[in-house]
């Protein structure tokens, strides 16, 4: 898994305006306008360098161990993660681009540790699960809205998410390591969708 540490650009190019905040990386600024930021609503930041500094530390300390957690269990090659100064819209998702699935985590929408920890876990899921289901990935506003993908894929995030947990509090009392197979639940594929 390959981290992508675009705050500081983003916050900056921001303050340009929004031409210049979507040149830091067009893909992903092109996905993120096209289904979860409303471009017409554009801010040059609601915070300042000081809660910057706070919120990219809280993010990065916490996906150091949701890296490792998930890297030990998952194929995460071909999946990158890249951190940025949103528009405070939404807590993150992942996209394909080219040959590799890019999970983006805007960093402003996270305040304590458990919360970062529990939607970075979840939102990289999204990736691991498109990285091995692409018949999970929308190109369209229907695609997305479909029913029956927003539940399967929202419901192995969350499912993986709440085992993972419950499997590292149990370990953490008892001491045991964590001995994963559920590749077979992230595979599934849009059959009868």
């Amino acid at each position: 898994m390959n981290i992508i540490d675009l705050t500081s650009e983003s916050f900056n190019a921001a303050k340009g305006g929004i031409e210049e905040y979507e040149q830091v990386h067009p893909a992903l600024f092109s996905h993120y306008f096209q289904f979860w930021a409303d471009k017409g609503k554009f801010t040059n930041n609601s915070f300042n360098k000081a809660d910057l500094s706070i919120k990219k530390k809280l993010v990065s300390e916490n996906l150091k161990s949701v890296k490792n957690l998930l890297s030990n269990n998952f194929d995460t090659n071909n999946i990158s993660v890249i951190l940025f100064v949103g528009q405070n819209t939404s807590n993150g998702h992942a996209f394909r681009h080219k040959d590799e699935i890019i999970i983006w985590i805007p960093i402003e929408t996270y305040n304590t540790d458990l919360q970062a920890q529990i939607f970075l876990t979840h939102e990289i899921l999204h990736g691991i699960h498109y990285a091995s289901s692409p018949d999970f990935l929308f190109s369209t506003s229907q695609e997305r809205m479909h029913p029956g993908r927003q539940l399967i894929t929202e419901g192995i995030a969350t499912r993986i998410l709440l085992w993972f947990y419950k499997t590292l509090m149990n370990k953490q009392r008892s001491g045991l390591t964590i001995s994963v197979n559920i590749k077979s639940t992230i595979g599934m594929t849009t059959a009868g969708m």
